[in-house]
This record gives structure tokens, sequence and C-alpha cells, in this order.
């Protein structure tokens, strides 16, 4: 243990050394004219969501929800009449067949819980897509709008405490998105 101790210090050393030396001849950062940041800040997930095409995106997942909705609601309507039906049934029906009939019924709900999740994993697939063919134009509108305005930094503003007043170049983003893209088409949530 002490020898490895040993090693260690003169490893370090060494280092310490290296880096020393090859700080004589690299120049420091102070020394090189670094443009001045003017940052702005922007409310990203606020432009994605009050955009236009982001409300609309919004609406269309929500019509796909509730049509699904309403789908899985008939089905598990159907599945409590059976069950009723079942108890029901329970009394005058030979043992074996109210077995049988009750693995068909559990079948059916695992069933129905499945397609439940596999369109909710369907419908959030559409969401993401066109949630990302939003974002595609994000990033250039706000590049350019960043040099015609001087700014040189952009910030989220998740990122930020506080803001001077005239920094925040949200409300500017979305106008010019509506303008750009003022819908995004989502695609009907189909299972593959």
């Amino acid at each position: 243990m002490p020898h490895s101790s040993v090693i260690g210090r003169f490893v370090l050393g060494a280092f310490f050394v290296t880096v020393m030396t090859l700080g004589d001849s690299v120049p420091p950062l102070a020394a090189e004219k670094l443009p001045v940041a003017v940052i702005a800040v922007l409310d990203a997930q606020r432009v994605l969501n009050e955009s236009k095409a982001g409300r609309d995106i919004h609406r269309q997942v929500d019509a796909y929800r509730k049509a699904f909705q309403s789908e899985i609601k008939k089905e598990e309507a159907k599945l409590r009449d059976m069950e009723e039906e079942l108890k029901r049934q329970r009394a005058i029906l030979a043992p074996a067949v109210f077995e049988k009939r009750r693995r068909d019924f559990e079948t059916r709900v695992l069933t129905l819980q499945r397609r439940a999740q596999s369109r909710s994993q369907v419908l959030k697939r559409s969401f993401d897509d066109a949630m990302r063919e939003l974002r595609k134009p994000l990033l250039p509108l706000v590049r350019k709008l960043t040099a015609r305005l001087g700014y040189n930094v952009v910030v989220d503003n998740s990122q930020v405490l506080m803001v001077v007043k005239g920094r925040d170049i949200t409300e500017t983003v979305i106008e010019r998105l509506n303008e750009k893209v003022p819908s995004v088409k989502v695609a009907k949530p189909t299972s593959k």
C-alpha cells in the first residue's frame, strides 16, 4: 500500500510539472478577445404550447384521445355487463363451465387493458412526432431573429432567475412562428 502511494504522488507531481510547463507556453484565455455576451431569454416550452400550431397539435391530440376513451368506455361497459352476468350464473353453472367463462372474461379484461396502453403509447408517439415537426423551424427562426436583434446568446427561461425587461424574446418568437408555421398535422394514431 505505501508503495502505490509513493507511485501515486510521483505521477501526480509529474502531472503538475507538465501542466505548469505547458501553462507557460499556452496563452491565457484573458488575452484573447472574446465577444461581449448579449443575452436574450426564451421560454421555449411556452412557444411550443402557445403558438397556433402548438395549440392545434394539442387540439388534434385531444380529439383522438376522446375518441379512444369513448371506444374504451364502450368496451368497459360490455365487460361490466359480462361480469354481472357471470356473477348471476355462478350458482347455476357447473364449476368447470364457470371457471372457463371466468378465464375468458379475465382474458378479455387483460386484452382491453393492453389495447388501452397501446393506444396511449401510439397517441403519445403521434404527439411527439408533431411537436418534433414544430421544433424544426424554431431554431433557425430564433437564430435569424437574435442575429437581427444583436443577441449572441439565447438562454431558456428555466435557467434564469431574473430577466431585465426587453431581453425576453418569447412573444416575438411566438408571433414569427405563427407566421411561419400556422399548423402541424398530427398523424392519425395507429397501432403497428
